[in-house]
């Protein structure tokens, strides 16, 4: 949606933007591409209710590849002190 100013010109006021949540082959890459989508949905000064379902639903997918990384670091053999989580 597109609104007039005063200077003639227009600018985009409203309207809606497709946001891709799927996650990808690397639960690491999946955090990065959630962190995103969480801080693109959050953007404006007044989320939607649907901006915050998509943040949301963002943070559930980081929770969920998070538990990946800590599954595939207890099930190796060899135990690292340095794991990462990412909130």
């Amino acid at each position: 949606e597109y609104t007039t100013g005063p200077d003639g010109k227009k600018y985009i006021t409203g309207g809606e933007v497709s946001i891709d949540v799927s996650e990808e082959k690397k639960p690491e890459d999946t955090i990065k591409k959630m962190v995103q989508v969480k801080k693109a949905a959050l953007a404006p000064a007044e989320p939607s209710d649907a901006d915050r379902n998509i943040a949301a639903k963002a943070d559930q997918i980081i929770a969920k590849a998070n538990a990946e990384i800590l599954k595939k670091y207890s099930e190796n053999s060899e135990k690292t002190n340095n794991i990462s989580v990412y909130v």
